[in-house]
């Protein structure tokens, strides 16, 4: 089940972000335009040129004010809601491109584009506005395989500790992923961050200092693991490590 096939509103703090009273000039509705007739084209016909296309529009595309602006989904983290309307006046706008930083970034917000019922046009997770402000598009390509569930490093992998710089994980995402660990009990969240030879150029490998060992299942601990990386592009990787391993002094606070 995909995410937006389960999105829902949810009776919790209402939140309304204002861009202004004027049009501000990022926002593009000329790109709202190419958006509107490429969400003509049935889900079953978009081919990648046609997700090329809307990723290169939607990021400057000029949306109104939706009320309510958050939803939450099934996985309880929050989206702002963009609605496409074909005829509108743009005296408050919002696009992606202008909101990435203040509203979704730093409050850890994701995107919806049109939630209908149980459907959406289009889901953007944290990690993938993360990634656009990081490298400048939503998804970056890699050149090897993501692995359905973490891997479990061992003390004799090959791969060396490296720092992350603010680049490639600005200090709000920390603060982000250092409040979830909380909520899941973790009271001082740690991490490291790895380098494997055979992963080039650079892919930020994180691991946090959540154990499978102090779960009740490895269910449990996968969907842990798998939130944590609705805050992380695509292509980072999440590992992890024994309770026991000789890793854990190299952990640093989150």
């Amino acid at each position: 089940m995909s995410l937006f096939d389960s999105l829902l509103s949810k009776d919790k703090t209402k939140q309304e972000f204002s861009m202004g009273n004027s049009v501000n000039i990022s926002c593009d509705p000329l790109k709202t335009e190419v958006i509107v007739e490429l969400l003509k084209i049935p889900k079953d016909k978009r081919d990648e040129a046609w997700k090329n296309t809307f990723f290169e529009n939607i990021i400057t595309a000029s949306f109104p004010e939706t009320l309510p602006q958050i939803i939450f989904g099934i996985d309880s983290f929050p989206y702002f809601v963009l609605k496409t309307i074909e005829n509108y006046n743009p005296f408050e706008s919002y696009c992606i491109k202008n909101m990435q930083d203040n509203i979704l970034l730093r409050r850890g917000i994701g995107v919806i584009i049109n939630p209908d019922g149980n459907d959406a046009d289009w889901v953007f997770s944290y990690g993938d506005i993360l990634n656009l402000k990081i490298n400048n598009e939503f998804i970056s390509k890699t050149n090897y395989k993501i692995q359905q569930n973490p891997e479990l490093l061992k003390n004799n992998d090959e791969f060396h500790i490296v720092k992350l710089s603010e680049n490639h994980l600005p200090d709000y995402t920390r603060l982000l992923l250092k409040s979830y660990l909380q909520k899941i009990g973790v009271k001082k969240p740690k991490f490291m961050v790895i380098q494997r030879k055979e992963n080039t150029p650079f892919v930020p490998e994180l691991v946090f200092n959540l154990f499978a060992e102090d779960l009740t299942s490895l269910y449990e601990f996968n969907q842990y693991i798998n939130q944590l990386s609705w805050y992380l592009p695509k292509h980072y990787i999440i590992s992890t490590i024994s309770k026991h391993s000789d890793l854990l002094s190299n952990f640093e606070i989150l």
